[in-house]
């Protein structure tokens, strides 16, 4: 993943773990927050102010260590996301200079022939020359719908963020 967290806005979310082992931070998180859950519920069972407020601090920081963790896993979805786009990209631009190189070519070939040269010869290049730019189109059409796929992902990682954001502002007014 060349050029990933190569932003300057996002410095912040750099990782050296690989995708397998922040899912295993998420769930042991999961874990800690919920054993801390269960210590807090016996210590509102037992009236321990001390306990009870010990553990929400403990729970705040396992959220912000998962929210870390969730951004940046959202953060390489995005980046190998654009990676992907930028390549698919790159294939349609090759696909429709390779249909416009082929296209050159045939006229080319077709006008060099004389009318008196044999007929299947002429039809063979026309059925070949068809057959090319159907295939290179066929590709070129699987290509964009690809390439929608990417802009939806990137949308909804769009939105979700903008959700998060929303969220957050509103956690903070209530809190305050």
């Amino acid at each position: 993943m060349f050029g990933l967290f190569g932003s300057k806005g996002v410095t912040k979310l750099r990782s050296v773990y690989t995708d397998y082992e922040l899912i295993n931070q998420i769930f042991q998180k999961l874990k800690d927050i919920n054993n801390s859950e269960i210590r807090t519920r016996k210590a509102i069972r037992d009236n321990n102010n001390h306990i009870i407020l010990t553990e929400l601090e403990k729970q705040n920081q396992i959220l912000g260590m998962m929210d870390y963790i969730m951004k940046v896993k959202s953060l390489r979805i995005g980046e190998l996301n654009k990676a992907r786009e930028n390549i698919i990209k790159t294939q349609i631009k090759k696909l429709k200079s390779d249909i416009d190189t082929h296209t050159k070519e045939y006229k080319r070939h077709i006008s060099n022939i004389k009318k008196n040269e044999d007929t299947r010869h002429v039809e063979y290049l026309n059925r070949h020359h068809k057959q090319r730019i159907m295939q290179s189109t066929e590709q070129i059409n699987h290509l964009k719908k690809l390439l929608e796929e990417t802009t939806k992902i990137k949308n909804e990682l769009r939105k979700d963020c903008k959700k998060s954001i929303e969220d957050s502002q509103r956690i903070i007014h209530n809190i305050g």
